[in-house]
């Protein structure tokens, strides 16, 4: 009978072993995005002027193509404040030509971290692609086949494809830009949307998580005026039916957040573009994300501004002191 039981979990189990072992394999072995961005920045980090850091508003919404300078894009979807840090940590103390870092803040950005969201599989991305040990001892970690879903398995399916078609499609361009969000690919109905989104980047304030993102970017800031480096801070262009929808305890609360930094770092500024009507309907992706023409539109936007600031403060005092529980009930 023992005998029978453990052949039964051998017929079993082992193709079920397998097919997972070998998915792993394959999505490992496969490039992706987060393993292009890491490649490029362990490559060119000496050369980079220009960083761009933040989540997916920032991914479509910053072209680096449109820069003066030598610009990356190393934000992802979804990216949160703590992972913004372990980026800078890694690279910019060997950014030798670094001049501005661009820091997209979003509605919820202060409120959350990638843990506590909605899409926390998304950390095994910067543990396996970009060596982050923020979980090192979480065995979930370490595996693409972490999340077992229809995800998982159209991720498969694609890399099958492109392993057979001798193509890989990363939806970046060569300096990070999300190329996914075209006009040509928007929802007619798109406008409809601005109130779940809105909904759905409204969070429940944690003081403890609002104080700890606070201070990431406080040490950001600290580190770059101690090299001269521009710090902007920016709120990117949406769309009427998702900002009528914000909570405006919560927004209250991100521009007190935003504005705190500029108020102790003169060579940090915080730009609100949230309401700008430069953008216009076809500028958007949906309710909040650019298309490719709001992209460009944008990325001339705060070139120009850039270099406005450059003119304007070549070289900053020294910094205040930092400070700590930024923000209480």
């Amino acid at each position: 009978m023992k005998r029978f039981l453990l052949n039964l979990v051998f017929i079993f189990f082992l193709p079920l072993f397998l097919i997972f072992a070998s998915s792993e394999i394959l999505l490992r072995s496969r490039m992706n995005e987060y393993k292009y961005k890491n490649s490029y920045l362990e490559k060119n980090k000496s050369t980079i002027e220009l960083l761009c850091l933040g989540p997916s508003s920032g991914y479509f919404g910053i072209n680096p193509h449109y820069f003066n300078m030598k610009a990356f894009n190393a934000t992802h979807v979804s990216q949160t404040i703590n992972y913004d840090n372990f980026l800078w940590e890694k690279f910019a103390g060997q950014m030798d030509s670094l001049k501005c870092v661009i820091l997209t803040i979003d509605y919820w950005s202060p409120f959350t971290t990638l843990e506590t969201s909605g899409e926390p599989w998304r950390t095994k991305n910067y543990r396996l692609y970009y060596g982050c040990n923020y979980h090192k001892y979480d065995p979930k970690s370490i595996f693409e086949t972490y999340n077992f879903s229809l995800v998982l398995w159209e991720r498969v399916y694609n890399a099958l494809d492109d392993l057979f078609k001798g193509r890989v499609e990363l939806g970046i361009d060569s300096l990070g830009y999300g190329t996914d969000y075209t006009l040509s690919k928007r929802n007619i109905d798109w406008q409809g949307g601005g109130l779940y989104s809105a909904k759905r980047h409204t969070k429940k304030i944690d003081i403890g998580i609002l104080n700890q993102n606070a201070q990431y970017i406080d040490q950001i800031c600290r580190k770059c005026q101690e090299k001269n480096i521009i710090v902007l801070l920016l709120t990117t262009p949406a769309w009427a039916t998702y900002v009528e929808n914000l909570n405006r305890n919560q927004q209250d609360l991100m521009n007190r957040f935003c504005n705190s930094f500029p108020s102790k770092y003169p060579n940090t500024y915080y730009i609100s573009l949230l309401e700008d009507k430069r953008f216009t309907e076809n500028d958007f992706y949906d309710t909040n994300h650019l298309n490719e023409f709001g992209a460009k539109k944008l990325s001339l936007i705060i070139n120009d501004t850039i270099t406005y600031f450059q003119h304007q403060k070549s070289i900053f005092p020294t910094n205040r002191k930092s400070q700590t529980g930024y923000f209480e009930r």
